[in-house]
């Protein structure tokens, strides 16, 4: 059985009133993306998108993003959901989809299940912007509720008849089990055979919590960085991000720059894409969907506590994407995920650009062609 290829999805490009409130009039993803700036010789930012600054909520957008996927033989979108104890956000796109049926392509969905805070910026905060409770019974009724209509859509991705539903945080839930037993009761009574609940593995919670989930997901680059030499982490984590721009800096001017150039964007790259290739055979076997990054540069959305893994290269890609289609063969999985089709402020998408055009989907298409 040949994976099926989702790209998560952040539908963050529209206006909301909280955002609004939170980051300035008329915020949306495209504001932190506009805003980025080189912080050394050769950093790659701002990153221009090949069309234009699209709005989710736009039917043509939607549209657009669902056939230029499947051109690419993508499989669908798996759409971050939030829900903070009845409060919806960042929902009116993907209630759009209900009405109108675009996007027309498979999903899913992954419940951000964390409080929103405000880590973005120079400054980091300790300010919750919307915290994250559980009011069980209720609650679990109203959310299960409200998710229904989108299980039901003839899109949405099932497994056995299960609707698929990713959670980021699982053991931040006081009584998983619980969650899930009901859940899945409650599917069940609306002709399901239950809900296939995966676990979302990051480098803070990188182990499976509950013998009610069906599977567990690693969250790449994270999951993998939080898997590196502890000192290479502390080193990284604490060093002022100006000391590591200039070291970046340092590299260009006082080295052979093409060398050093190429170098330094695919050895360290190359070396997380080696990290993750390296868990499929050595943590829960056949019970692991397998992801993998075309990059990751979140300089834009945190200006001081930013990972940065170098990477200009549409070939690398491709090879460790090939590795990791032919290790979920291996392991049987019906589906390997991408981060992301559209994480532009953490230069992890899919998109095109006017750097790369198609090369990223292109790299889908031919990998998914050799097999």
């Amino acid at each position: 059985m040949n994976p099926k290829i989702i790209a998560r999805h952040l539908p963050q490009f529209h206006e909301i009133p909280e955002n609004n409130k939170w980051w300035g009039k008329w915020f949306t993803e495209w504001t932190t993306v506009k805003k980025a700036r080189q912080l050394f010789r050769w950093h790659n930012q701002p990153r221009i998108p090949l069309e234009w600054y699209y709005d989710f909520l736009n039917f043509k957008t939607r549209k657009n993003q669902a056939e230029l996927a499947k051109k690419f033989w993508l499989y669908g979108f798996c759409y971050y959901h939030y829900w903070f104890n009845w409060k919806k956000i960042l929902e009116k796109g993907l209630e759009k989809m209900l009405e109108d049926w675009e996007p027309n392509i498979n999903f899913c969905f992954s419940w951000a299940n964390g409080s929103r805070s405000r880590t973005w910026g120079k400054k980091i905060l300790d300010e919750t912007l919307v915290k994250q409770e559980y009011w069980w019974k209720e609650d679990a009724l109203n959310h299960i509720k409200y998710l229904m209509q989108f299980f039901k859509h003839k899109n949405y991705i099932c497994v056995d008849n299960k609707p698929v539903f990713l959670i980021h945080n699982i053991k931040d839930i006081p009584d998983f089990d619980w969650l899930i037993a009901y859940w899945n009761d409650y599917c069940i009574s609306k002709w399901f055979d239950g809900i296939y609940i995966i676990e979302t593995l990051v480098s803070y919670n990188q182990q499976k919590e509950s013998l009610l989930s069906s599977w567990v997901v690693q969250f790449e680059p994270l999951y993998s960085l939080g898997n590196m030499n502890w000192i290479v982490n502390i080193l990284w984590k604490f060093i002022p991000y100006k000391i590591r721009s200039l070291a970046f800096q340092y590299i260009t001017i006082f080295k052979n720059k093409l060398f050093w150039k190429e170098t330094v964007y695919k050895v360290f790259y190359e070396k997380i894409l080696k990290k993750i290739i390296s868990f499929w055979n050595k943590k829960y076997k056949e019970k692991t969907f397998f992801w993998i990054c075309p990059w990751w540069d979140n300089t834009p959305r945190k200006e001081e506590r930013w990972i940065l893994l170098l990477s200009e290269s549409p070939e690398l890609f491709e090879k460790y994407l090939q590795k990791q289609y032919d290790n979920s063969i291996k392991n049987g999985n019906e589906f390997l995920f991408i981060n992301a089709w559209n994480e532009r402020s953490e230069w992890a998408y899919l998109e095109p650009d006017k750097k790369f055009w198609f090369k990223y989907l292109e790299a889908i298409k031919k990998v998914i062609n050799k097999t």
